[in-house]
C-alpha cells in the first residue's frame, strides 16, 4: 500500500508537470510510479506514450505502445495509438495492422477507421481505404472534411 501511496504522489507530481509542458520530466515521474506501483498505476504507460508521441520521440512511443498492447491486447486505445505512431514513422503496413485490432475491439470508434483509410491510401488500397472512410463518416460525417483536407477519398 506504501508503494502505491507513493507512486500516486509521483503521479500528482507528473500531472503538474505536463500541465505545465514539461513533458520530458513528468515522463520520469510516471515512469517512477508505475514502476513502484506496476498492477495499480500501468495504466499510466499510456500516458507515458501519449507523451513520446507529442515529443516526437515515435520510437519510443512505439517501443511504449507495443509493450501495452502486448500486456492488455484487449485495449484499442493503445491499438490506435500504436498505429498513429506506425504511421510516424512511415509504416503504412504495420500502422493499418494496428487500427485494424483497433477497429476489431471498437468497431463504433471513428478514429481508426479514419486512420485505417489513411494507412490503406499510402499502401495503394483504394478498396479498403473508401470502406474503412465510408464506415468513419457514418459515425460521424467531419470525417468528410477530415478526408478532403488530407487529400484522399
Amino acid at each position: 500500500m506504501e508503494d502505491e501511496l507513493e507512486g500516486r504522489r509521483l503521479v500528482a507530481h507528473a500531472d503538474e508537470l505536463s500541465a505545465h509542458g514539461r513533458y520530458e520530466e513528468a515522463i520520469g515521474f510516471y515512469e517512477r510510479a508505475v514502476v513502484r506501483a506496476p498492477s495499480a498505476l500501468g495504466g499510466y504507460r499510456f500516458v507515458i506514450g501519449e507523451l513520446l508521441f507529442e515529443l516526437q520521440r515515435y520510437e519510443d512511443a512505439a517501443r511504449t505502445f507495443d509493450a501495452m498492447v502486448r500486456e492488455a491486447p484487449q485495449h484499442a486505445q493503445a491499438w490506435e495509438a500504436l498505429g498513429r505512431t506506425w504511421a510516424m514513422l512511415a509504416s503504412a503496413d504495420r500502422a493499418a495492422q494496428a487500427f485494424e485490432r483497433a477497429i476489431a475491439l471498437a468497431p463504433a470508434w471513428g478514429d481508426p477507421l479514419y486512420h485505417a483509410a489513411l494507412a490503406y491510401w499510402d499502401l495503394g488500397d483504394r478498396a479498403r481505404c473508401e470502406e474503412r472512410l465510408r464506415r468513419a463518416i457514418a459515425i460521424d460525417a467531419r470525417y468528410a472534411a477530415a478526408a478532403r483536407d488530407d487529400g484522399i477519398g
